[in-house]
């Protein structure tokens, strides 16, 4: 006897009833893995909120991939004012087809009044705003899967990876995805003194290889001995320019140590870490003349945002422990604004702090 969700079994029912079931497919034939798609049955009551959405989303999914096209219909309006031109866009689904198996995807219907060619309109207001041209939003860690698939970098299965690699050795930080000072250091070296294995070309090179290898156009020999000959090349180059590309990487990871200004002599503040206990903390570059410092967690990847807290002056910082969201903190424990939230200040004491410059100064 066959199971159904109560939840999702009525839109099985409905795509049984068409005369064939044609999964679509996309515009690239990947042999990797197949899809994911739902295996069994599972009820609402039986899974917790996070579970039950995902187990809906690949199902639906699955569902769409199974029903009918979608189509819908787009108009523009084209208006003559004193002859200036305007114009007005707007759609709407005609035929649901498979989004209503998966209405994730849907747009919301902007209908627009019907109108014929000739017909005249009221004018009765006009805005005018003053606008800039903004710079392009980051990536998100979606979107830069889907840029490393269009140019042909890594694979479904090793996207990911890649992408975890550059936030475990401190080249970004948050999503959308940002770069750390040391990461544009390493980027902008390799760009200058390795074009070739900084730009995505090489790397698709290698994958095109890899899948002629699969396909038979091509020999293991060949690919590996082409390979090993372009990394020579490319070594050789980095080794000519390894104190200049040592430097340069250095300058950037010093640059990610600075948190900001001092609120007490105005120089730059930086993560030190004391060389007898190895605690870190935030101290005062102009040291001794200024002894200003703070505490920090002790666990976790400092990042510097630039802001100063509205409350104290004293610089923002964002923790990422990597176990659950990362927080946001003013590094002053004293912060009338850690005071108003009952936050007990936690203060390092002052023989100890001494004892850490003394450590650094050494």
């Amino acid at each position: 006897m066959l199971m159904a969700s109560p939840q999702l079994g009525a839109l099985a029912t409905e795509l049984l009833k068409q005369k064939e079931l044609k999964p679509t497919r996309g515009k690239k034939f990947a042999t990797d893995h197949p899809p994911i798609h739902p295996t069994g049955v599972a009820k609402k009551d039986e899974l917790d909120a996070q579970e039950w959405k995902i187990y809906e989303l690949v199902v639906r999914r699955f569902y769409a991939t199974l029903a009918p096209i979608a189509t819908s219909e787009s108009m523009r309006i084209d208006i003559d004012t004193n002859g200036e031109p305007f114009f007005a866009r707007g759609s709407r689904v005609v035929n649901e087809g498979w989004l209503k198996y998966y209405p994730y995807s849907r747009k919301k219907d902007e209908e627009l009044p019907a109108a014929q060619q000739g017909d005249s309109v009221t004018l009765i207001n006009i805005d005018r705003e003053d606008k800039e041209t903004q710079p392009p939003a980051r990536y998100s860690q979606g979107k830069l899967i889907q840029k490393m698939e269009e140019l042909g970098l890594g694979t479904k299965a090793t996207r990911h990876e890649i992408i975890k690699n550059l936030y475990d050795r401190g080249y970004v930080h948050s999503d959308p995805i940002q770069p750390t000072e040391t990461g544009m250091a390493v980027a902008e070296s390799l760009l200058k003194y390795a074009e070739r294995i900084a730009t995505p070309a090489m790397t698709a090179e290698l994958e095109q290889d890899m899948d002629a290898i699969a396909e038979g156009a091509t020999s293991q020999s060949a690919v590996v001995e082409r390979s090993r000959q372009m990394l020579a090349d490319i070594m050789l180059a980095l080794n000519n320019k390894k104190s200049e590309l040592g430097e340069e990487i250095r300058a950037g990871i010093r640059e990610d140590k600075i948190v900001g200004e001092c609120p007490k002599c105005g120089s730059p503040l930086k993560i030190i870490k004391a060389k007898k206990s190895r605690k870190r903390f935030v101290g005062c570059t102009n040291y001794p003349e200024c002894s200003n410092s703070y505490p920090l967690p002790q666990y976790g990847e400092i990042i510097a945002l630039g802001e100063k807290c509205p409350d104290c002056g004293s610089p923002k910082i964002k923790v990422m422990s990597g176990k659950g969201r990362p927080w946001i903190l003013c590094i002053n424990p004293k912060c009338p604004s850690k005071e108003k939230k009952g936050e007990a200040p936690k203060v390092i004491e002052a023989a100890e702090e001494v004892e850490e410059r003394k450590a650094v100064a050494e």
